[in-house]
């Protein structure tokens, strides 16, 4: 294996996980919701085809200047040509006033419906075992890197858990959560926007040694050039900026600036999908080369199927918001139970073009639902194939259907985990759902 092929070399022994062993990171209920405030009438008729867009800020604002305007004009003819006394002006013209602050209030206030609340992550619980990657995949949108990011509380959790070695980092103060920074890093989606521009590479990978007061001066440097190379970059380069650099090579910046403090756990945020398709294979070999040198433990996101194919010991499928789907890659490539996960595998194309022919793709409909207000019961009944009544009123738990391989379906259960096989209106895996649900 070298980080320098263009070809991603193939896996010849993934890290055997003790599932028995305690998780090192141990996500319970987490959920993180966004804000947006009250929803404007107009943005609900725009959403039901009444309007062709929204009124934005600006033309608000000039639509009450004039009104005030207006107003004061008329109030001021109306003073001049009737030739009222003092009190009268001061009278017509607080009624001026009265009235433009009523209208102000009405535009400002009175067009107003209910709070809006993005639910980008709703009650999501999963292990992560040391030592092993685990695959997040699913379409854009549906609350892959908010997840990531909210286990390093780079974004705020709004409740539940995640647990550390036990140890819950929801609860964190700022200071405590500093310390546990240096055992959990992260790799950014973007190489462009992760550097620093006015810094350069070596400052910028040396930044967390000096943060972390691992090391300074000459250790401090010859840290950094052994980070350069472990990544496949010239220690030579440590002067340079980052505008010099090429994407492929800005994230292995990345990578380094991330392995500095020697970390037990690194979210990978889509570390690949910016860059060419030679230059992804480099990246996913070093990433693998990485984990078995240095022991390291991984949440891989992607919504390319293959690179996960490539990486990942365990896949988690996430959908609007919630896993649906969980199990070891192999299992969940070479049978998946989801319909939505049957989906997302058959648009991964397969290099034979007389397989990638006769073969059958699932093709969706309909568009992904807004988080803001997701469909009640099953998030994917509004484009499942084999969606019943019951799957618009039963949330499906996550539950057990084969050994080690966990599905959040009402219509399949252990005793019929294929959900073709399922006679047409049946649910065998109601009643675990309604267990759990009450």
């Amino acid at each position: 294996m070298t980080s320098s092929g263009n070809t991603a070399t193939p896996p010849a022994e993934l890290p055997v996980i003790d599932k028995k062993a305690e998780p090192l990171i141990s996500i319970r209920n987490l959920t993180v919701h966004f804000d947006l405030g009250r929803e404007r009438i107009s943005e609900r008729r725009e959403t039901n085809g009444a309007w062709n867009k929204k009124e934005i800020d600006t033309a608000k604002f000039v639509k009450l200047a004039l009104i005030t305007i207006v107003l004061t004009l008329i109030t001021l003819v109306v003073i001049v040509v009737t030739g009222r006394t003092v009190t009268s002006n001061l009278i017509a013209l607080v009624i001026g006033v009265v009235v433009v602050v009523l209208i102000i209030t009405h535009e400002m206030f009175g067009d107003r419906g209910a709070r809006q609340t993005v639910k980008a992550v709703d009650g999501v619980s999963l292990d992560v075992f040391e030592g092993e990657t685990l695959g997040l995949v699913g379409e854009s949108g549906c609350g892959k890197s908010t997840l990531g990011r909210a286990i390093l509380r780079l974004t705020g959790p709004t409740s539940g858990k995640v647990l550390f070695r036990n140890r819950d980092l929801a609860q964190l103060s700022k200071r405590q959560m500093r310390e546990q920074r240096r055992h959990l890093q992260i790799i950014f989606q973007d190489p462009y926007a992760s550097l620093n521009p006015r810094m350069t590479v070596g400052e910028i990978v040396r930044e967390p040694l000096d943060t972390f007061r691992l090391a300074k001066g000459r250790k401090a440097d010859e840290r950094v050039q052994a980070l350069m190379e472990t990544v496949g970059l010239s220690k030579r380069f440590i002067k340079r900026y980052p505008h010099e650099f090429s994407g492929g090579q800005r994230q292995r910046i990345g990578i380094a600036r991330a392995l500095a403090v020697d970390p037990e756990f690194i979210v990978a945020d889509e570390p690949i999908s910016a860059l060419d398709v030679s230059i992804q294979a480099q990246i996913l070999n070093l990433l693998e080369k990485l984990q078995h040198e240095k022991k390291l433990t991984y949440l891989f996101i992607s919504h390319d199927l293959r690179a996960v194919r490539h990486v990942a010991s365990r896949v988690a499928v996430m959908y609007l918001g919630k896993i649906v789907e969980i199990a070891d890659a192999k299992a969940i490539y070479d049978d998946p139970l989801m319909p939505y996960t049957k989906a997302l595998i058959s648009a991964v194309p397969v290099p034979d073009p007389t397989v990638e022919a006769n073969r059958r793709r699932v093709v969706l409909e309909g568009d992904v639902p807004s988080p803001i207000n997701p469909p009640k019961g099953c998030r994917f009944h509004t484009r499942c194939p084999y969606a019943i009544v019951a799957c618009k009123e039963v949330v499906p738990p996550l539950v057990e259907i084969k050994p080690n391989h966990l599905a959040a379906c009402i219509r399949i259960s252990a005793e019929q985990p294929q959900i073709e096989s399922v006679p047409s209106g049946q649910a065998p895996g109601l009643v675990a759902a309604s267990g759990i649900n009450s």
